[in-house]
């Protein structure tokens, strides 16, 4: 099934079972399901993408130190890599079933020129309850289940010529998506880090989010995005944070005679009671406490 299998073994030795059948579909795309009593196999796919799709029990995957897993309504994704899998029925007595389509990656590089999306190393984990990979996993599920009928007149030749084509297409959008999201995240931590570098800068300034937008060039919309996605928080919180960091710093090291207020103030701090609060939260004790 796979180009080279490094290790194979069945997870119960009392019980060992294991078939697995598959249809050539064109387009150097092959579906197979699999059926097995459960079982653990180290292998290595040097030129095809794989997509797993259990119907029955769970797939753990471990890639480079990075565990996956998707039970029955999900499914993983791999660009040719080493990996190890792993196959468990959840209950007693019952066979692991899954669907399994590989692809050949030349085939989906030559239909997304100058795309680099399949030439990185992808391993994708798509849960039953997103949208991105719903109508690839849909699809996929309705032609294991037809293929698989007697006398299904989705076998002759040219309807899986048909199948085939919808499939590759099925992929090129969820590839073309998730170099989309790729790109956003990239950028978002561009954002937040450019965001951070001016906030250090200009602490001090009476500055809104609307200008540290207007400085990136982007929306403050983009920019607030960006802050939940990669920092969890918003951009004026972060504000807040340095703020109150350098007003710490300052107030450790301040000389004799310096006043609370003036360090609020120096640090943006426009209203000391807020101040107070926010850094009795944040470092257990009342600015006056660190002066003192």
């Amino acid at each position: 099934m796979f180009e080279k299998t490094l290790d194979f073994t069945f997870n119960n030795t009392e019980r060992v079972y294991l078939k697995s059948e598959f249809v050539e579909l064109g387009r150097s795309m092959q579906l197979w399901r699999v059926l097995s009593s459960g079982h653990q196999i180290h292998l290595k796919e040097s030129n095809k993408l794989t997509y797993l799709v259990p119907t029955v029990g769970r797939l753990d995957v471990l890639v480079r130190q990075t565990e996956y897993r998707a039970e029955a309504g999900g499914s993983l994704l791999f660009s040719p890599n080493e990996r190890t899998t792993r196959v468990t029925p959840l209950t007693s007595g019952e066979d692991y079933e899954a669907l399994v389509i590989l692809l050949s990656e030349d085939r989906i590089e030559r239909m997304m020129p100058g795309n680099d999306q399949v030439n990185r190393d992808i391993a994708l984990a798509l849960a039953a309850d997103i949208e991105r990979g719903a109508s690839l996993r849909s699809y996929t599920h309705f032609l294991g289940n037809e293929i698989a009928r007697p006398m299904s007149a989705l076998t002759r030749e040219h309807m899986l010529a048909g199948a085939a084509a919808l499939l590759e297409e099925l992929f090129i959008a969820l590839l073309e998506d998730e170099n989309a999201v790729t790109r956003r995240l990239s950028s978002g931590v561009a954002y937040v880090n450019r965001a951070e570098e001016l906030m250090r800068e200009y602490f001090g300034d009476a500055i809104s989010m609307k200008d540290l937008a207007d400085r990136m060039n982007i929306s403050l919309r983009s920019l607030q995005i960006a802050f939940r996605q990669h920092r969890d928080c918003a951009p004026r919180d972060r504000l807040n944070e340095i703020r109150l960091r350098e007003a710490r710093a300052r107030l450790l090291k301040a000389n004799k005679g310096a006043s609370v207020s003036d360090i609020a103030f120096d640090c943006g701090f426009t209203h000391l009671g807020r101040f107070s609060a926010a850094y009795r939260k944040a470092f257990g004790e009342l600015p006056s406490e660190t002066l003192r």
